[in-house]
């Protein structure tokens, strides 16, 4: 398709110079613009850390895979984690099973997924976690659209490192090790909500709809 291809858009810049090195073919990364309300930054945990996952039920792979990373982490303190996802078969019942044996750690809560639930879910979180499975070759042609809604909530991102989101280092915790982010944040609650202020304020110059769009109508112009 690259091949035949008088253009090419991509997710994720590191998707730009694979196609760049592997065909010869210049191509432009283009984001999604930020979507839902823009949140006041905020970390204030209380007796438990308010977590969130939300995302497409094939990413939950590698939410299973995080669990033993999520129980260390609550060792420092317990935490609660909703998950916004599309109604899965048993999702519940695991859901249940697991807090048959970890509640006084980490708990689980499923929530079907809709935009609205995803907002409330935000506003209501105090972090969210976003794992992918280290080295999966989808993690090229993901977007950094998840880190983008969170941080533009408000909130703070702790995720494993895929290309598109190294993008947001300088403000969201970035690192192969889970429960050392969440570590850092209840280590440095000072320094969480400039880091996310900071990072609407290049979220709001960066993926807008209007840059978006300005930067679609540059490439479909360049054709």
């Amino acid at each position: 398709m690259v091949e035949l291809a008088g253009s090419v858009v991509t997710m994720s810049d590191a998707l730009r110079r694979k196609v760049a090195d592997e065909f010869g073919k210049q191509a432009c990364f283009i984001g999604d613009p930020y979507e839902g309300p823009r949140g006041e930054p905020r970390f204030a945990p209380g007796a438990r850390l308010k977590a969130l996952w939300f995302g497409h039920p094939v990413n939950l792979p590698s939410l299973e895979q995080s669990l033993p990373a999520l129980l260390q982490a609550a060792r420092r303190k317990p935490v609660d984690l909703r998950i916004v996802t599309e109604r899965v078969d048993g999702i519940e019942r695991q859901c249940k099973d697991f807090n048959a044996k970890h509640r006084n750690l980490l708990s689980l809560r499923f929530a079907a997924w809709s935009n609205a639930e995803t907002w409330r879910s935000l506003a209501e979180s105090d972090v969210v976690v976003i794992p992918y499975i280290a080295g999966h070759p989808r993690s090229m042609a993901k977007s950094p659209n998840r880190i983008i809604e969170s941080l533009w909530a408000g909130r703070l991102v702790i995720a494993h490192p895929i290309p598109s989101y190294m993008e947001f280092g300088d403000w969201a915790w970035i690192g192969d090790d889970l429960a050392a982010g969440f570590a850092w944040a209840l280590d440095n609650p000072d320094a969480v909500v400039p880091r996310i202020a900071a990072a609407q304020s290049y979220i709001a110059a960066s993926y807008s709809a209007e840059c978006i769009t300005t930067a679609w109508e540059s490439a479909c112009g360049a054709q």
